[in-house]
């Protein structure tokens, strides 16, 4: 469920007022009718969800396909233990490939889903050369706010 906030446009993954915006300001859910005529009008947002999703689909994919694998290579390996002479090896063989395989497939189809699904987002889909290290030896510091807090409410 991808909800979106009416007045700073963030979205956020549930809940009923944007956290952002404070009480008072519902969010909208985007697979209700409503808010689909209301914000997918607007191709950058749409690209962003549909980035959302396949995000989220590249995850089932990968998950499903590192589960079916242990536990295929589990039972082979169990059984590899109570077999006799050369079977031993080659069950043995096959548990190892049961667990690397899948895992590989999944990681590689996961990657081609969400590329599909982000490829109208703008610019390019972030890759391994994105990530940033801090470096060593200087002080941590927050990466600066791109819009300033809203003021304070008063208690009622």
């Amino acid at each position: 469920m991808l909800k979106i906030c009416p007045v700073c446009r963030r979205t956020w993954s549930g809940g009923r007022d944007c956290p952002h915006c404070g009480e008072g300001h519902p969010l909208i859910d985007i697979a209700e009718p409503q808010g689909r005529k209301t914000f997918l009008r607007d191709r950058e947002l749409a690209s962003a969800i549909r980035g959302y999703y396949g995000a989220r689909t590249g995850m089932l994919i990968a998950f499903w396909g590192i589960l079916v694998g242990l536990v295929v290579a589990l039972f082979l390996w169990r059984k590899a233990v109570l077999a006799p002479g050369a079977d031993r090896a080659a069950l043995m063989a096959a548990a190892v490939v049961c667990a690397i395989l899948p895992f590989l497939i999944s990681v590689v189809l996961a990657n081609r889903v969400v590329r599909r699904f982000s490829r109208g987002c703008i610019g390019r889909a972030p890759g391994p050369g994105d990530i940033r290290v801090a470096a060593t030896g200087g002080p941590l510091r927050a990466p600066p706010r791109a819009t300033p807090a809203p003021p304070a409410r008063p208690p009622p």
